[in-house]
Formats: C-alpha cells, sequence, structure tokens
C-alpha cells in the first residue's frame, strides 16, 4: 500500500528545501530560515531570505486527488507563464513541484502589496490609472500566452471549472456549494427568489463549455501584487498570482471580475459603515463610486490593446457576466456569518440593475460608454 504523501509543517520547510537544494546551505550564516505561514484553503509559508524569498505552496489535502490535480495544474500554467518572454515579468518565478508531495514553490516578490491595499496605502482612497493598465497587460498577455500553450498542447487543461458564481443560486444541475454559515444559505435563498438573471446561466454553460481561452478565474485586487518601483515603460512592479482555480473558457469572465473589483471596494466601505440600503451606502461611503472611473477606461482600453481585440466587443461580453461577479461580491462579503447583514441585499439589488440595464450600469458604476 502507498504511502500518504505528509502534510508539510511550518517547522518542516527549512529542512524540505535544503534538502532539495532550493536555498544554498549559506544562506544559513544569516541565521536560521524565516518562514511565516499564510495557508487558507492551501497551505502556503513565505520563507524570507537575505534577498527576496520563496512561496512554498502545498495542497490543502495532499492526500485527496482532486487537490493533487488542482495543485498540479497551477503548477503547469505557472511554469509556462514563468518562461515566456511576454509574461514572465508578471508571474511568478517557477521554483519547484513536487508531484509526489503537492508542493509548489515560486519566487516571493519581496517587499509588495496587494492592489488592493495599493488604492489605500497612497494616504486615500484613489484608483491609479498605470495600476490599472498594468493589470490589464499583466491579464491579457496571460490569457493570449495561455491560450497558445492550450491550442499547441504545452498545456493541458484541468477539468473545466465552471465560475463559481454560477453555482450560487441552486439552478439545476448545478448545487451551490456547502453553506459556510446560516448566512450562506440565506443569500443562496435570496438569490433563487431575486435574482432572474440566473435564468440565463444554461445559455452561458453551453458557450462557456465552447470556449478555448485561458481564464484565472479569481482576479479579485488582493491576488495582484505590487512590488517595489516601477518600469521603464510606465508600469508597476506587479505580478499575478493564486492560479489554483485556472481554467478554460472565456477570458471576458475575468475582465468583468476585475471591472466588478471597482464595485466591491466601494460596497465593502458601505459594509464598513454599517449602510443596509444603497441609499445609506451613498450617503456613509466617504468616496463617491465615480473615483474609479478614469481606471475601468484605462483597463478596458489597455486589455483591448494588449490582446488585440474590439474593445467595444469586449465590453459587451464582460456586460454579460456583470450581474454574476456582483452577486459574487455579495456572497464573499459574508464571510462565514451566522445571520446575512442587511447590506447583502444591496449586492443583489446591483446585480439586478446590471443586467436589467447593462448599459446604465456601465455608465454609473464603471464610467464607460458601451
Amino acid at each position: 500500500m502507498d504511502r500518504a504523501p505528509p502534510r508539510l509543517a511550518l517547522e518542516g520547510v527549512p529542512s524540505y528545501l535544503l534538502r532539495r537544494g532550493l536555498v544554498p546551505r549559506s544562506t544559513l550564516v544569516h541565521g536560521p530560515l524565516r518562514v511565516e505561514g499564510r495557508s487558507r484553503r492551501n497551505r502556503n509559508y513565505k520563507v524570507l531570505l537575505p534577498r527576496g524569498g520563496l512561496l512554498v505552496k502545498q495542497a490543502g489535502d495532499p492526500q485527496d486527488p482532486v487537490w493533487r490535480r488542482a495543485l498540479r495544474a497551477e503548477a503547469d500554467v505557472v511554469r509556462v507563464l514563468a518562461s515566456h518572454p511576454r509574461t514572465r515579468r508578471w508571474t511568478p518565478g517557477f521554483v519547484h513541484h513536487d508531484a509526489g508531495r503537492a508542493i509548489l514553490v515560486t519566487r516571493l516578490l519581496r517587499p509588495a502589496t496587494t492592489l488592493s491595499k495599493y488604492h489605500l496605502n497612497l494616504g486615500d482612497v484613489r484608483f491609479p490609472a498605470d495600476a490599472a493598465r498594468t493589470a490589464a497587460r499583466a491579464l491579457a498577455a496571460a490569457h493570449a500566452v495561455g491560450a497558445r500553450a492550450l491550442a499547441s498542447g504545452r498545456l493541458a487543461a484541468p477539468p473545466r471549472n465552471l465560475p463559481a458564481a454560477w453555482k450560487l443560486a441552486g439552478i439545476p444541475g448545478l448545487p451551490p456549494p456547502k453553506p459556510g454559515g446560516a448566512a450562506d444559505a440565506e443569500y443562496f435563498r435570496l438569490l433563487r427568489r431575486e435574482a432572474p438573471f440566473y435564468a440565463r446561466v444554461p445559455g452561458l454553460m453551453r458557450e462557456w463549455l465552447d470556449a478555448r481561452g485561458l481564464v484565472h478565474g479569481d482576479v479579485r485586487w488582493d491576488n495582484y501584487l505590487v512590488g517595489a518601483g516601477a518600469r521603464a515603460e510606465g508600469e508597476l512592479n506587479l505580478r499575478l498570482v493564486d492560479w489554483e482555480m485556472w481554467g478554460q473558457g472565456d477570458p471576458a469572465w475575468d475582465v468583468a471580475c476585475h471591472l466588478a473589483e471597482h464595485v466591491r471596494f466601494w460596497y465593502g466601505a458601505g459594509l464598513l459603515h454599517n449602510a443596509e440600503t444603497l441609499e445609506q451606502m451613498r450617503e456613509r461611503v466617504p468616496f463617491p463610486v465615480s473615483r474609479a472611473h478614469e481606471a475601468c477606461r484605462a483597463f478596458l482600453d489597455a486589455y483591448a490593446r494588449e490582446a488585440a481585440t474590439p474593445r467595444g466587443a469586449l465590453l459587451a461580453r464582460a456586460l454579460e457576466y456583470a450581474p454574476f461577479c456582483l452577486a459574487l461580491v455579495g456572497f464573499e462579503s459574508l464571510q462565514r456569518r451566522d445571520q446575512m447583514p442587511a447590506g447583502a441585499r444591496v449586492a443583489v439589488a446591483l446585480a439586478n440593475a446590471a443586467a436589467e440595464d447593462p448599459k446604465a450600469y456601465a455608465r454609473e458604476w464603471l464610467g464607460v460608454a458601451p
């Protein structure tokens, strides 16, 4: 009987790296390796070296074939993107993949902050256009390089991943995820009652299964890391990370979710100010959503140029997905609560508005004209 792969504990990370020659023993001259745990779904360990560092990720359950396949798929796509001249500057450097123990080691951008925090760290809530353009170029380049690698067979697609947002209402054939708390279950019921746009999912699914693009699948701003310094082209020193949910599908999904991050940022501020209605959010959030309009336009323009795709067609496709991105924003704000906050209904109202009048949503919330 095969022995189950052991789980990697924080205290075991230095010896694991040293045994495999992933860090030179000379680094110990400066003292023991400093390792910090950053685990969520997977076990994530940041290894801080005298120069730079490493991120060591082990599948959340290294004995489960599903978790192991997901980690292997992430290793495959990072290896491809990190080795291509068009995408390597926006991808964590690939270091090592241990298939036996379901471990991936990549370069750590250090020091770094997330794009979410970057918008706060400027002294006031701001959405710089250079950050939007850099994120757009990184995403569009990854989509292009990944699609070619899939078409050529250099990259094998994992089993088709439908967007998680499509499953929240529990339509036939797509049961909702297991609730993490009573608030989750209440939110699922709310969507079933008050989000008629979920009737569109079967048609979108058929189109998705025919698509041949690469999709990151989780382009929230927390998955963009911004490091010190800027590039000569006026770009930020940025990495697009956490490829564990990537798959094959329509890249416009990622575009729609990135644009929805501007709304998420504003909506999250409303929840922090205990707003329960859209009117209260407009009164209490200390910055108008229009502050993000320039960044939205910069992102769309830069993505369309990098991807060599018509801006209008790109926006039209992204707007088809927008209601589901906004429904996901509401769901992810619950954080395993026992009771759904009244403000969660605002996300559903915004999603319905985006479904009913996409052009009005684009103008008011994104500042773009379809």
